[in-house]
């Protein structure tokens, strides 16, 4: 995954993974858009998207991917998606 995520994403600096633990205990919104996946992001004008997947037995989990986004596309994203959690602009909640 780090390998995928250094190629794929080569504009995710350090700080960006700090930040994963605040974005995993307090996520801006949270959705599923398939089995044993949730998208989780932070809210403001460069939010971050993780994926984190659950293994089949469903005992752990792990990061997928992580990226920076904006409000369009985290709008665009949510469109049709089963919103689990939300809390700010893109949900209108």
């Amino acid at each position: 995954t780090m390998e995928k995520q250094a190629f794929r994403h080569d504009d995710m600096l350090l700080h960006h993974y700090r930040a994963v633990q605040d974005l995993l205990r307090d996520p801006a919104v949270v959705w599923s858009d398939r089995a044993r996946h949730l998208v989780l992001t932070s809210s403001g004008d460069q939010p971050l998207r993780a994926v984190i997947k659950a293994t089949q037995d469903g005992q752990e989990i792990f990061l997928q991917s992580l990226r920076r986004s904006n409000p369009d596309d985290m709008r665009r994203k949510l469109r049709g998606k089963k919103i689990l959690m939300g809390r700010d602009e893109w949900t209108h909640r």
